[in-house]
């Protein structure tokens, strides 16, 4: 049979695969690490939200070397204290960018 390439999963989840808040901060702090990183903080019930995880697919297979420049993070508006604090309920997507720890 013919092998296929494997599509590396760039989304992480909050909360899945032991990828913690912990983890989550060390990542986006890192100042030696020179990826974009990506949040996007969503609620369960924000379709729109919902609705850019299709997008971030296309960006990894159209962007050269995707993975090697940027990461994704989904972070449940709830599971981080101080998102939860600084934005307020809405049914609107709401990003953050990350890079070299600021």
């Amino acid at each position: 049979g013919v092998a296929m390439a494997r599509t590396v999963e760039i989304i992480k989840k909050l909360g899945e695969d032991g990828f913690d808040l912990d983890a989550f901060i060390r990542q986006i702090s890192d100042t030696s690490d020179r990826r974009l990183h990506i949040v996007d903080v969503y609620t369960e019930w924000c379709g729109p939200c919902m609705a850019m995880v299709p997008q971030f697919r296309a960006l990894q297979t159209s962007v050269d070397q995707f993975e090697e420049r940027c990461t994704v993070t989904q972070v449940a508006r709830g599971l981080n204290p101080a998102y939860k604090e600084r934005f307020p309920l809405t049914s609107k997507p709401r990003f953050l960018f990350y890079q070299e720890g600021e």
